[in-house]
């Protein structure tokens, strides 16, 4: 017997011994277990979208016949051929709701909205939507009855329907203005300019929007809404100062309140709605730094559960050079093994 310890048995073909080298099930464990991590916190991020929901912001843009509405210029005209100025628009808007495939509705009880002009007031937004499909949304210019005649002193500085925030809560008669436009007019060139106000106010005039959106809620949502000054004048009551009135305060029989809320649900209209959901996008065709003469495309195949990797386009694989890495590798693996059993 010897007084030696025996040498380590060695594996055949390769000269090294077979405590150096480590099983391939070995090998692969760090990659199962990155494959496994990465379906994990994959499940763990869906879960969470589902927890949290998703969200609806509604931005609306003012506009004058199409074209982006211009405060304080004295550049519109009506169907009466008067030449106007909008110095303010400011308004309410309550009652959201969205209509499912199904016909039913998704209402937002107690959301408002105030969209001012002139102080850039035009979104507002939904959180943690349920995710779903819609084909219409719906809204009141004004408020119901309940809210319109709420204690205003309830609201807190920063709500909607703060008076102070707002400017349109009538102290002299309670409750609010549902939307006040205001601005300049003359009804012909060297004519002496003259101020007109609209106050559109009074229960009964609360008005429904109701516009088609083909919606689909999978993911957070942008719908962008115009709201054209020029329809609300001029279609399908078309609204003179001269004629009508430079003011109203909405009292039984006022044209001009008569006029509006005719011409309110044409005056909106939904412009475009996006997603944040990721879009394909066609990549551009990108000339290879370098190719020989003859080459076999190589055929890169993968499990489906693994996340595609994003190989260099200007360096496509070919068989030739997967065959070389290959050869490469294998010759770097054996030298970095060797060295390691060298060291022991």
């Amino acid at each position: 017997m010897s007084d030696y310890p025996e040498s380590p048995p060695r594996s055949q073909g390769t000269g090294a011994p077979a405590c150096c080298r480590l099983k391939r099930s070995e090998r692969t464990k760090p990659a199962i277990c990155r494959r496994s991590g990465l379906l994990v916190l994959t499940g763990i991020a869906l879960a969470a979208h589902a927890a949290l929901g998703v969200s609806l912001e509604i931005t609306v843009r003012h506009t004058f016949n199409g074209e982006p509405l211009l405060l304080d210029s004295l550049r519109y005209q009506d169907a009466a051929g008067e030449t106007l100025s909008v110095t303010r628009l400011s308004y309410l808007l309550s009652g959201f709701a969205l209509e499912r495939a199904d016909g039913s509705w998704l209402e937002f009880t107690n959301e408002v909205a105030w969209m001012d002009a002139a102080q850039g007031r035009a979104a507002i937004r939904f959180e943690d939507l349920k995710p779903d499909s819609f084909r219409s949304i719906r809204f009141h210019v004004g408020l119901g009855a309940n809210l319109n005649h709420a204690d205003p002193a309830k609201f807190a500085a920063g709500h909607p329907l703060n008076p102070n925030l707002n400017g349109l809560h009538w102290n002299w008669q309670g409750g609010y203005v549902f939307l006040a436009m205001e601005g300049l007019y003359r009804t012909g060139a060297g004519n002496e300019l003259q101020g007109y106000a609209c106050h559109f106010a009074r229960d009964q005039n609360r008005t429904r929007i109701n516009l088609p959106a083909q919606l689909d809620l999978a993911h957070d949502a942008l719908m962008l809404m115009d709201f054209d000054v020029g329809v609300l004048l001029n279609a399908p009551r078309p609204l003179s100062f001269a004629r009508d009135g430079r003011s109203t305060h909405s009292r039984e029989g006022d044209p001009v309140s008569a006029a509006l809320a005719a011409n309110l649900p044409g005056a909106f209209r939904v412009r475009q709605i996006e997603s944040a959901a990721p879009t394909a996008r066609l990549a551009a065709a990108v000339k290879p730094l370098y190719l020989p003469d003859h080459f076999t495309p190589y055929r890169f195949q993968m499990s489906a559960v693994f996340p595609i990797p994003d190989l260099p386009r200007d360096n496509p694989l070919i068989e030739e050079r997967v065959a070389l890495g290959e050869r490469l590798f294998h010759r770097s693996e054996e030298r970095r093994v060797g060295k390691e059993c060298r060291s022991r």
